[in-house]
């Protein structure tokens, strides 16, 4: 998180988990400052938990995620990243994705639902030279889901993700 204003700013992180209750978190951003949470060490809940942030702030802050691995600093060689989402939304699309191949790509569609009513979600796989797949997912309430597509074969697809309420949608593509 980074705070780029004069004064500091009062932030709530309300961490999304799958099938579980929310944790919520208060910090103090100091002014023009950044800071690195660590989520494993927010709560113990959140020790190797799959996660959604929803930030609330009291100013105009900047957000991302990233993920390094595998373990500590000294021996990470991997590393994910994306900006966080400003917005839910019912239509999202999503440019790429692959799985398989000799270097087993992985590709997983992130959903998370920071509403108060499960959400029922079609994700549409529209496949490079193949036929199109459709998998219907429900997240809960205040929580989010992973849908990995995982083979052997290499496939190449883009999604579309059509919600009957609003929730959001992003991707992370690690190599393995």
């Amino acid at each position: 998180l980074a705070n780029p204003n004069d004064q500091a700013a009062q932030v709530t992180l309300t961490y999304l988990v799958p099938g579980g209750a929310p944790v919520v978190v208060n910090k103090v951003l100091a002014p023009r400052a950044r800071t690195t949470i660590n989520v494993a060490l927010e709560d113990p809940s959140l020790q190797d938990a799959a996660v959604a942030t929803r930030i609330e702030s009291s100013l105009p802050i900047l957000s991302e995620r990233s993920m390094y691995w595998p373990g500590s600093p000294d021996t990470w060689h991997e590393a994910h990243n994306s900006f966080g989402d400003t917005a839910t939304d019912t239509k999202w699309a999503l440019a790429e994705g692959r799985v398989g191949g000799p270097e087993s790509h992985q590709t997983y569609i992130l959903l998370a639902n920071p509403g108060n009513q499960a959400a029922t979600v079609t994700v549409a796989y529209l496949r490079e030279n193949a036929a199109l797949v459709q998998k219907q997912y429900v997240v809960p309430a205040a929580s989010r889901f992973n849908s990995r597509r995982s083979t052997t074969a290499v496939r190449i697809f883009s999604t579309s993700i059509p919600a009957p309420s609003s929730v959001i949608v992003t991707r992370s593509a690690p190599l393995l």
